[in-house]
């Protein structure tokens, strides 16, 4: 987490970097890397040139989160907070992604505009989602385990 320590400059100069390269250049096949076969289907160019695509998109990702973790701070802060509940961010999320999918209340919107919306309903959604409110009511379906304790034993005192 720290080897990068002394100098925080370069590693935001390379995430800066990267993050413009890949908006200027041509990235038709950049967004199928990481799809698995379907994504792979989709991919122009010979074998060799999409190996070499897709062993390079994993070398970035690898180096990308060295760079971050270096980056992160030993602090306790919000993100430290959404980081300790994903699970009930991730398994909750969809229903609101799919509402929004199905209403399409996007479409048609300046891609800039767009971009900066869904950046401010992420920060929303997982702030609702990582809340201790949602938490308390949400703590057995995300924990079966302890639910299945309580249920084990309700039974047990039943008999």
């Amino acid at each position: 987490y720290h080897s990068l320590k002394e100098n925080k400059l370069i590693p935001i100069m390379v995430i800066v970097g990267v993050l413009v390269y890949f908006t200027l250049v041509d990235s038709t096949n950049l967004e199928e890397i990481f799809k698995g076969n379907h994504g792979i289907d989709q991919m122009t160019g010979t074998l060799l040139s999409t190996t070499g695509e897709i062993i390079l998109g994993y070398i970035i990702a690898l180096l990308m989160c060295y760079i971050f973790l270096n980056l992160i701070s030993d602090r306790i802060n919000i993100l430290t907070k959404w980081g300790d509940r994903t699970l009930p961010i991730f398994l909750f999320h969809i229903f609101v992604t799919r509402t929004i999918k199905t209403l399409n209340i996007f479409d048609g919107l300046n891609p800039i505009i767009l971009l900066l919306l869904m950046f401010l309903i992420c920060i929303i959604v997982i702030s609702i989602l990582s809340s201790d409110i949602f938490m308390n009511i949400t703590y057995y379906m995300w924990n079966p385990y302890k639910s299945v304790k309580i249920i084990a034993k309700k039974l047990r005192m039943a008999i």
